[in-house]
């Protein structure tokens, strides 16, 4: 009958693709590695992996059938270990958050410092990637709590806390003649040339589908996936953006940016604080939900533009 471990040592041996990698993860030796496998290809009955004379490893469809199942399986094994050592000692563990671009730079800093300071033995991993990957991985048990800039919460696996809307604006140079102007219509931006979110990134999605809504064409000089890069695009005035509200109130406030509305937008973006539906809420992951939802809410209210 397999085991665990065969069922780890497949997995890791499918991610890494070298034995060598493997065994170095475990911290075991590469004959250990490779009896394993061979004992867990005997079990299933088929090959797994594909000969090759190479040492990289390729899985079969059998294997490629067989890995997301498995992979399952390992990150429930590790999240009962996790749940019963938060239940065990409240203090001690391994807390996998994962954060859009927005939360992850300009407010979870600080709030993971401060827990950090009343949870000294626990490990906080934080992982930035695009929402729709944050909420896959909390679907696949891969993260604990994701903290994204999103729209509505899709399916039915979710809990989510939506904790503050998160408003998209035309960030502009002093100079351009639209910083001045009152009322920005459409038909100002299709004179503009912007710097955009990289395609399939949630603030880029909305973008498109109000340029779709309206009939226009934006002339895009560049597309960046770091919103740091974008401001400073727009500080030497090579063009305009739209980002995160909070992403540029500092500089906004100090007179080297501008915010304007954009013209007949919807904003329907959130910060959304999402964790699995059917998973259990260890005592640490409570505490870490309450504090950020607290935390938010007040860094929200002290910092708005008009506070």
């Amino acid at each position: 009958m397999m085991n665990l471990q065969q069922l780890k040592i497949f997995v890791l041996t499918a991610q890494l693709q070298k034995l060598k990698l493997v065994a170095e993860r475990l911290n075991i030796k590469q004959p250990t590695v490779t009896f394993h496998l061979q004992r867990f290809e005997e079990e299933c009955g088929v090959p797994l992996f594909k000969p090759s004379a190479l040492r990289t490893l390729k899985l079969t469809k059998a294997g490629e059938s067989l890995y997301p199942l498995a992979m399952q399986i390992t990150m429930l094994s590790e999240e009962i270990e996790s749940t019963i050592a938060g239940f065990n000692e409240k203090q001690r563990g391994t807390l996998r958050i994962g954060s859009t671009y927005t939360p992850a730079t300009f407010l979870l800093p600080e709030q993971l410092v401060s827990f950090k300071s009343m949870h000294e033995e626990v490990t906080l991993s934080l992982e930035v990637k695009p929402a729709t990957t944050i909420i896959e991985k909390i679907k696949n048990y891969e993260l604990d709590i994701g903290i994204i800039s999103y729209g509505t919460i899709p399916g039915k696996h979710f809990i989510s806390h939506m904790i503050f809307k998160d408003d998209l604006k035309l960030l502009l140079h002093p100079n351009n003649p639209l910083a001045v102007k009152m009322n920005i219509e459409i038909d100002d931006l299709i004179k503009e040339t912007f710097i955009m979110h990289e395609q399939g990134s949630t603030s880029r999605l909305l973008i498109d589908h109000w340029a779709q809504e309206h009939d226009i064409t934006l002339s895009i000089v560049m597309e960046v996936s770091a919103t740091e890069t974008m401001k400073e695009a727009v500080k030497k005035n090579m063009g305009v953006a739209i980002v995160s509200e909070r992403c540029s109130l500092r500089e906004v406030k100090q007179g080297e940016l501008v915010y304007k509305e954009i013209p007949y937008f919807q904003q329907d973006r959130f910060i959304h604080l999402i964790h699995q539906k059917d998973r259990v809420i260890t005592p640490l992951m409570q505490d870490f939900i309450d504090t950020t939802i607290e935390y938010f809410r007040t860094c929200h209210n002290d910092r708005s533009p008009n506070s």
